[in-house]
C-alpha cells in the first residue's frame, strides 16, 4: 500500500537530517585532518582555493562511473565550498536535493526523450553538466569567465547546488559500489539511505 503524503514527507526529512549529520562529519574531518594546517586567514584562503581548483577540475573532467571513485574529490569539493562559503549546510538543503534529483529521475522515466532520438543522459550527468557550467563561470576551471567577482561568488553558491544534487544522483547510480563496512559512511551508505524506503525512491510525481 502506498504511504501517504505526510508519511512520504517524514521519511523524506529523516533521510535529510541523517544526510546532514554525513555532512558534518566530513566537514569535520577536513577541517581538523586538512584545513588545520593553514595557520592564518591568506594560507587558509589559499589552501581552500587549491583544494577547490584541483578537485573540481578532477571531477568535470573524470567520467562517471558506476563503482563510486568520485566520493572522495566530490567531498574535498564540497568542504572547501562550504568553508568558502561561510555556509552551514542544513536539513533542507539536502531535502530539497533529494527531491529534486527524484523529480529529474520520474520525468526522465516518464518522458522517454529516447523514443524520438534524442538522448538526455541519466540524472548524474545532467546534474553534472550543471556543475560543471556553475564552476566555470565561478572561476575554478581552466576557463574563461566574464562575471565579476560578485557574480562568482553566486556562482559557488550554485556550485554548491548542484554539487550536493549530484553526489545524490551519482550514489544511486554507482550499482557496482561495494559497502567498505558495516559502520563506514561512504558513497555505498549513500546509496543504501536513499534506497531504503522504496515508497520515497518511488513516490515523486511530476
Amino acid at each position: 500500500m502506498p504511504i501517504s503524503r505526510l508519511e512520504r514527507e517524514i521519511q523524506m526529512s529523516d533521510i535529510a537530517f541523517e544526510l546532514q549529520s554525513w555532512c558534518n562529519s566530513v566537514l569535520d574531518l577536513m577541517d581538523k585532518g586538512l584545513f588545520c594546517i593553514a595557520r592564518d586567514v591568506s594560507h587558509y584562503d589559499a589552501m581552500l582555493l587549491g583544494v577547490l581548483t584541483k578537485n573540481a577540475r578532477l571531477l568535470c573532467e573524470s567520467t562517471i562511473d558506476k563503482e563510486g571513485t568520485l566520493y572522495t574529490p566530490v567531498c574535498l569539493t564540497l568542504a572547501a565550498l562550504a568553508r568558502k562559503l561561510k555556509l552551514t549546510i542544513k536539513a533542507e538543503y539536502w531535502k530539497a536535493a533529494i527531491e529534486n534529483v527524484l523529480q529529474l529521475r520520474h520525468q526522465l522515466i516518464l518522458q522517454q526523450p529516447d523514443a524520438i532520438g534524442i538522448y538526455l543522459g541519466t540524472p548524474a550527468s545532467i546534474f553534472m553538466g550543471q556543475l560543471g557550467e556553475a564552476l566555470s563561470n565561478a572561476g575554478l576551471l581552466p576557463r574563461s569567465t566574464i562575471l565579476n567577482e560578485e557574480n562568482r561568488k553566486l556562482a559557488l553558491g550554485l556550485s554548491l547546488n548542484w554539487l550536493l544534487r549530484f553526489l545524490l544522483a551519482y550514489a544511486l547510480e554507482a550499482d557496482k559500489v561495494k559497502p567498505q563496512g558495516k559502520n563506514v559512511k561512504d558513497i555505498a551508505w549513500i546509496k543504501g539511505l536513499l534506497e531504503r524506503n522504496p515508497d520515497v525512491l518511488e513516490g515523486t510525481k511530476p
